[in-house]
């Protein structure tokens, strides 16, 4: 009767991975493929079925480093950093995205630059930590913090090299200091919504900019 179990046990062990593997290449997605988001916009999280920590849009392109895990969930790396998301919302199939009238280029990813009233411009990231992110004076948990980002806040990158995971930032309030790169998205955050005059002499090159002392932020639910 144990004989039997084991027997039962390892076919149906084999019958579930079997399933996998077909499903795994069915769809598409295999390590070092490109994949595309599928939904409106796709949560990307710090471990499979853990916290939201970015994201992207409709059609952004991925790149996948292994998987599916038992719960669906695909590693991805986005931008240098390496993400889990949900495999029912990537695709291996080319998504071709509109164009934004008059710029010729796909929506696929975008950059948000704020500019000034003396046309300097600057690379925006989006604050993606749950309640807020520490901006500290150098690049360890042992370096003393200057103050809190938070949730959704854009900020101004000044050197967009990780050291030791940090990246140099600045609020828009002026506040220099260094920041975790995980919890920073060059998209805007999905829970929020943003309000800024959109630089006028800007329109038109394919790129969103904001002037950057006008920008609000606030949580949709608000």
């Amino acid at each position: 009767m144990k004989t039997r179990t084991i027997i039962l046990f390892l076919l149906i062990m084999t019958m579930t991975m079997s399933t996998v593997a077909v499903a795994f290449a069915a769809s598409g997605l295999r390590p070092g493929s490109t994949a595309y988001v599928t939904g409106d916009y796709l949560n990307f999280r710090d471990a499979p079925q853990g916290n939201k920590v970015s994201g992207a849009r409709y059609g952004t392109a991925v790149t996948i480093v292994s998987g599916p895990d038992r719960h669906g969930y695909y590693r991805i790396r986005y931008h240098g950093t390496e993400y889990y998301a949900y495999g029912e919302y990537l695709t291996g199939e080319y998504i071709e995205t509109p164009t934004r009238q008059g710029s010729g280029k796909r929506q696929t990813e975008y950059t948000y630059y704020g500019c000034d009233s003396e046309e300097n411009t600057y690379k925006l990231m989006f604050v993606t930590a749950e309640l807020r992110l520490a901006l500290r004076k150098g690049t360890g948990t042992d370096d003393p913090r200057k103050g809190w980002l938070q949730h959704g806040e854009p900020v101004i990158i000044l050197n967009d090299r990780p050291r030791n995971g940090y990246i140099q930032v600045m609020t828009l309030g002026g506040k220099k200091g260094w920041a975790y790169r995980t919890y920073l998205s060059t998209e805007p955050i999905s829970d929020m919504t943003y309000e800024a005059i959109i630089c006028p002499e800007h329109e038109d090159d394919g790129k969103n900019y904001w002037i950057v002392d006008t920008i609000q932020w606030y949580r949709n639910d608000q």
